[in-house]
């Protein structure tokens, strides 16, 4: 039984390592000034809204076993949330995404970074994007966004990316990302067909990280279409895109000449590609297009 003290009033941090915890024996609402809370590998499943105090500003809950049904209060000052699924709760619940209540996400109208890396879903057994994509796009401050979806079919067009100052945004099949050190944009697109979406265009020519598994991104139309376009980027990964629906020849012969003639040092002036360290492209065959 965890039983808040006088000591513990006026805490501002507070992390929680390999607690059981129930609704019934441990309730943190007397910590008033508590800002910043973390849960690190605990067992969350017969929790309910009374766990959480309504003043905080940071919410961390990393390698948990959750409830099929995440509920949060109305944490009007939440800036941060951040959901990392255990392994062994994978394993066990054989999910991936956190399963939330409708209106968990969008009710935090103060949210700047929105980071579940493992995606999430509304209620059990539903996996529309629209419902993911509405509770998103209701967070009119989020800056920062850590997430993965499984489709890409009702993006077109969402203004919540455009205003992203930080991301990294997986769409499709699960893949291993470049992990380039200290990279705050990245996208990885994997088996999905994006049909000139805005928002998602803005993302890749922006990103630090671009990973691109069958897709029909053209890398070269993105950068003719916006001479700004790629400044940022640092690795770029380009495999199995072996048909003109895909990757034109154009394009790999573009991004040959980028690495011969435009990987510029640092103190040269920043222009597109002039950022660029790293860069794959594989299984493809230009000789099919001649």
């Amino acid at each position: 039984m965890l039983v808040v003290t006088m000591q513990l009033s006026s805490t501002t941090f507070l992390m929680l390592q390999n607690v059981v915890f129930s609704s019934k024996n441990f309730s943190p609402q007397p910590l008033s000034k508590l800002n910043m809370l973390i849960f690190y590998n605990c067992d969350m499943i017969a929790t309910d809204v009374s766990l959480f105090p309504k003043k905080l500003k940071t919410l961390c809950i990393w390698c948990c076993f959750l409830p099929l049904g995440l509920e949060l209060p109305n944490l009007k000052y939440l800036r941060k949330l951040e959901c990392l699924i255990s392994k062994r709760y994978v394993r066990y619940k054989q999910l991936h995404e956190v399963i939330m209540v409708p209106n968990a996400i969008s009710s935090l109208s103060s949210l700047e970074e929105l980071h579940i890396p493992t995606g999430f879903r509304i209620s059990e057994g539903a996996q529309d994007i629209m419902l993911i994509l509405d509770e998103i796009s209701k967070l009119t401050r989020l800056t920062s966004l850590m997430i993965y979806f499984r489709d890409f079919e009702h993006f077109q067009g969402t203004p919540i990316f455009f205003k992203l100052l930080k991301y990294h945004i997986c769409v499709g099949d699960r893949r291993c990302t470049l992990e380039l050190p200290n990279s705050s944009k990245v996208i990885e697109l994997h088996h999905v067909k994006v049909k000139r979406d805005e928002s998602i265009t803005s993302l890749v020519e922006r990103a630090e990280e671009v990973t691109l598994w069958p897709t029909d991104i053209d890398v070269s139309s993105i950068y003719n279409s916006n001479r700004e376009a790629f400044m940022d980027l640092r690795g770029l990964r380009i495999d199995l895109c072996d048909t003109v629906e895909y990757i034109a020849q154009d394009t790999v012969e573009y991004i040959a000449r980028i690495s011969q003639n435009e990987i510029q040092r640092i103190c040269q002036p920043r222009t597109s590609f002039s950022k660029l360290t790293f860069l794959h492209i594989g299984e493809f065959d230009p000789t099919s297009h001649a």
